[in-house]
């Protein structure tokens, strides 16, 4: 099981949670990272708070990734998001979609 940290409400640092996920295969145009490390940063505390409002609950927050593409779904173009954002063979820093 995955693990993530997600919201299920607007609020302080108090409503992070810390839980299992699952991660599914990609769909179109979507790819899959086994993450390495990811960050929180001032626009996740914006979502969090609700400054910035999101479509639903619960949430996965922590838009900035890097680690290895496990799976591309059909049409994903890797060509394009590996020549943007390659620091290392197969590993990458994506702005992702949750999935």
């Amino acid at each position: 099981m995955t693990k993530a940290i997600q919201i299920n409400e607007a609020g302080g640092a108090d409503k992070l949670i810390w839980t299992d996920i699952e991660v599914g295969d990609p769909g179109t145009g979507e790819i899959r990272i086994k993450q390495n490390a990811c960050g929180l940063n001032y626009i996740d505390i914006y979502v969090r708070s609700g400054l910035y409002p999101i479509e639903s609950y619960p949430a996965t927050i922590g838009m900035e990734a890097a680690g290895v593409i496990e799976a591309v779904g059909e049409g994903a173009s890797l060509k394009r998001s590996v020549k943007m954002s390659q620091i290392l063979p197969l590993v990458t820093v994506l702005r992702i979609r949750w999935f």
